[in-house]
């Protein structure tokens, strides 16, 4: 009889706490209910103003601002104007429409942005040339742009620009939009800008700059001789700045070539 009690009592407190177990799971659903009742109206009333939003024709696009205004070609500002005229300006997808003018060479940045009610403004930022480029002795010339994006070619070039002698560098014919990621040439923009900010650049112009594989710079000024400023020419701008007065008071066309590559500054004569 004991045993039976046992028993007997054992599965009336696992029947007891089965019970109480989903008695508990309906009771945190129970006190769910509310929030998802407010999220289900939430979703609803979302997708409602939405759809609504989306067939409101006030907000179909119908003008695209660009500034610069002459950044763009025709070509350019009617490319991305076919892709969001008459589309509703909600759905416009601006990234997908940057990118799409930032294929041009000559496009640095763009960034799209929606002026309601229906009107996209395009901020353009554009790369300029800073030289030309020629990759082999009787190649073609290429005009760079600072971060190495070759813009136009040319068979020939003019001297409004230095010009970056890189033989080896790349063994492809230059070509629009092909960029120039070598080191060396990146540091001979850094040089460039560091010059232009020298007093030097009152007086001088650089002329040629040359590159070779290993990413050394050499630097020809107006009338100057060659003048090797290593891996890091923009580092050297101060070692130029003191050698200055030399090529000023001696015939530069008695100097093979400076170098400025190490602490010692080291000059070397014609014989």
């Amino acid at each position: 009889m004991a045993r039976r009690r046992r028993r007997s009592n054992g599965r009336r407190r696992g029947i007891k706490g089965i019970l109480n177990y989903f008695g508990s799971i309906v009771s945190v659903l129970w006190q769910a209910v509310p929030w998802v009742v407010a999220a289900s109206l939430f979703v609803i009333v979302f997708l409602g103003v939405r759809n609504s939003l989306y067939a409101d024709g006030s907000l179909n696009v119908s003008k695209v601002v660009v500034q610069p205004p002459d950044a763009l070609t025709q070509e350019q500002y009617r490319q991305i104007e076919t892709g969001v005229l008459g589309q509703n300006i909600l759905k416009v997808n601006l990234k997908k429409a940057a990118r799409r003018l930032e294929k041009y060479p000559e496009i640095a940045r763009a960034e799209v942005t929606r002026k309601f009610p229906s009107s996209l403004q395009v901020n353009v930022t554009q790369r300029q040339p800073v030289a030309w480029i020629q990759v082999a002795p009787l190649g073609n010339f290429g005009l760079i742009s600072s971060d190495g994006v070759i813009l136009d070619v040319f068979d020939q070039r003019n001297d409004s620009l230095p010009i970056v002698e890189a033989y080896g560098v790349d063994d492809r014919k230059l070509q629009v939009g092909q960029k120039i990621s070598h080191k060396g040439y990146l540091e001979s923009v850094e040089f460039l800008k560091s010059f232009w900010k020298s007093p030097i650049s009152k007086k001088e112009t650089v002329t040629q700059m040359s590159l070779d594989r290993g990413g050394n710079v050499t630097v020809t000024l107006s009338e100057a001789p060659r003048i090797r400023m290593g891996q890091r020419p923009a580092t050297r701008i101060r070692a130029l700045e003191q050698v200055m007065p030399l090529l000023e008071r001696e015939p530069r066309n008695n100097i093979d070539y400076i170098d400025l590559q190490y602490d010692n500054v080291i000059v070397r004569r014609k014989k």
